[in-house]
């Protein structure tokens, strides 16, 4: 997490459409209380999968694709 509350994204996040300074605001359309509730094996194994990522003043759902944790090995 970036000074202003963003990510710093890696490999793996632009692999989804994430980019530096995205603050991830919901998982699966849902607000969520907890930086462990990103990395639950039912978000990133899950069918349909999303973050909702606020960019710019915008708010965008990116998918995460159900072979994502394959993908980071």
């Amino acid at each position: 997490v970036n000074a202003n509350g963003g990510f710093v994204v890696g490999p793996g996040g632009e692999s989804i459409g994430m980019k530096t300074g995205d603050k991830i605001v919901a998982i699966n359309g849902k607000d969520f209380e907890y930086m462990e509730d990103l990395i639950k094996l039912d978000v990133l194994l899950g069918e349909n999968a999303t973050y909702t990522v606020e960019r710019d003043g915008q708010r965008i759902d990116l998918n995460i694709p159900a072979n994502f944790i394959e993908q980071l090995s």
